[in-house]
């Protein structure tokens, strides 16, 4: 079996981390993989295996139209292709893309590739055979987006669970999108400075000019006796996964989600979650405490009730299913 992954606008975040899941699981099942990537992206970023056979590609737009016959072929972009393409699975996974709503917040730059994005989608969807997403809430709005046939079908990386010491109260893992509340979270952590609760957290952010003021926040705050935020900046998926083991729970406070990928790492590794109680949540776990993310003295009430006392609290459990992979090998979607 040949199989051909879209992947040219896909360098980093939890689409990313899925992107190196697929690649490692077909290595696993021995197809051979043609992977197309942007020519501007290290290929260090990619888990490449000798199955699979990497194509650069200079333009977006003209690696879109796909004339080679595939047995599979995956647009894991969020964009289909200009062509038609048989065997294919579009998989939209950017929740910008999957709503209606405006968007608040966000440079008029960013505003306008939303709005020119979903324009293409609309123009181009039905080029596949398959539109896919990862949960029932994505599938409503893609659905009544784009007037399409939607299908779910979720995946993640399996976390084993590893006993290690406990070195922080918190954590929390994302690179500082506009919708990922970094700065909400850090006005939780002054308020809790203010009143000399003593809390340990892991975050993300990397130290760049883009996220100057929330590295002076940071260190502000390190400057205290009772808050410790150990950044660690880009990390990799193995990283990741120590911080998760090494942590008591997640805050999870974005605003948007199509996924939500983190949710589902930290409960498959048996941490508390705290997040708010929003579609993007209840479709992939349970057994969360749910966050105002209007109001920081509702978080930092939470916050400081479970430092004194986490041992009271309960851990998250998965509720999604793991099985986009599998549906590929199959060439068909059991929704």
């Amino acid at each position: 079996m040949r199989i051909a992954i879209h992947a040219v606008n896909i360098n980093t975040g939890g689409a990313l981390v899925l992107l190196n899941e697929m690649l490692e699981k077909f290595h696993s099942f021995g197809g051979m993989v043609d992977l197309y990537i942007s020519s501007k992206v290290e290929l260090k970023v990619y888990k490449v295996f000798n199955n699979t056979k990497v194509i650069k590609c200079r333009s977006l737009i003209r690696s879109l139209y796909l004339k080679r016959e595939y047995d599979r072929v995956v647009f894991f972009g969020n964009l289909p292709p200009l062509n038609n393409v048989n065997n294919s699975y579009l998989y939209i996974h950017n929740a910008y893309l999957a709503s209606d709503n405006k968007i608040h917040n966000a440079s008029f730059g960013f505003k306008v590739k939303i709005f020119l994005l979903k324009k293409y989608i609309r123009f181009f969807i039905r080029n596949v055979d398959f539109v896919v997403c990862q949960t029932v809430s994505m599938k409503d709005n893609i659905s009544k987006l784009y007037d399409a046939n939607v299908y779910i079908s979720p995946f993640y990386k399996f976390m084993p669970i590893d006993e290690s010491i406990k070195e922080y109260d918190f954590c929390y893992i994302g690179l500082p999108s506009i919708h990922k509340n970094h700065s909400l979270l850090l006005k939780v952590l002054e308020l809790l400075k203010n009143e000399g609760v003593n809390i340990t957290i892991a975050l993300t952010v990397p130290d760049s000019p883009c996220n100057f003021e929330l590295i002076n926040r940071i260190n502000n705050l390190n400057k205290s006796s009772n808050i410790k935020i150990v950044n660690f900046g880009f990390v990799s998926i193995e990283d990741v996964v120590n911080i998760y083991l090494k942590s008591k729970a997640l805050i999870f406070p974005s605003k948007i989600e199509s996924y939500g990928l983190p949710l589902i790492e930290a409960a498959m590794l048996n941490l508390t979650i705290f997040a708010p109680d929003k579609n993007y949540v209840n479709d992939v776990i349970k057994d969360y405490y749910a966050i105002n993310i209007e109001d920081a003295n509702d978080i930092k009430v939470k916050l400081k009730r479970f430092v004194e006392n986490n041992e009271l609290y309960k851990m998250a459990k998965v509720i999604t299913p793991n099985k986009f992979i599998g549906d590929i090998m199959k060439g068909t979607i059991d929704d």
